[in-house]
This record gives C-alpha cells, structure tokens and sequence, in this order.
C-alpha cells in the first residue's frame, strides 16, 4: 500500500503561482475594458491603441498558457507517491 508524501512548495514555486492568478486578473480585466461600452470613465480608444492592446491581450495570454504548463510540471514534483 503507497502513501502520498507532500513535499512542500519552494517560495519561487508559490510566486510562480501567485503571477499566474495576477496575470489571469489582468486578462479578466483587459478583456472587460475591451468589451465595455464606451462612456464618460472609458477612454476613446483610436485603431492602433485597440490594436495595440489586442495584441497584448494575445501576448498575456500566451504568457499565461506557459505559467500553467509549468505549473502543472513543476507541481507533480512536488506531489510524489512514497
């Protein structure tokens, strides 16, 4: 019979952790204030910053994709069976 043994996290791993949840809150918010209707607290955004931004969103994104691959690597390491 195998027992799991906890190895716990290292601090770099739970930063590495808490970037992800940043990054994911700033995608959450860009994409609303991309969505949003335009009023008094929304700024007129001219083609090449709507562009501009779009392509961050895109490159966050991607960022955010590689956070969790190695996140999900990196945390089975810490999550072995004795």
């Amino acid at each position: 019979m195998s027992a799991s043994v906890h190895i716990s996290t290292p601090p770099w791993f739970n930063r590495l952790v808490e970037e992800e949840a940043q990054l994911n809150d700033k995608i959450t918010k860009l994409k609303g204030f991309l969505r949003a209707e335009p009023g008094p607290s929304h700024l007129k955004l001219n083609d090449i910053e709507h562009r501009d931004l779009l392509e961050q969103l895109q490159a966050m994104k991607s960022y955010l994709h590689i956070l969790q691959r190695r996140i999900a690597r990196l945390g089975a390491t810490f999550s072995l069976k004795a």
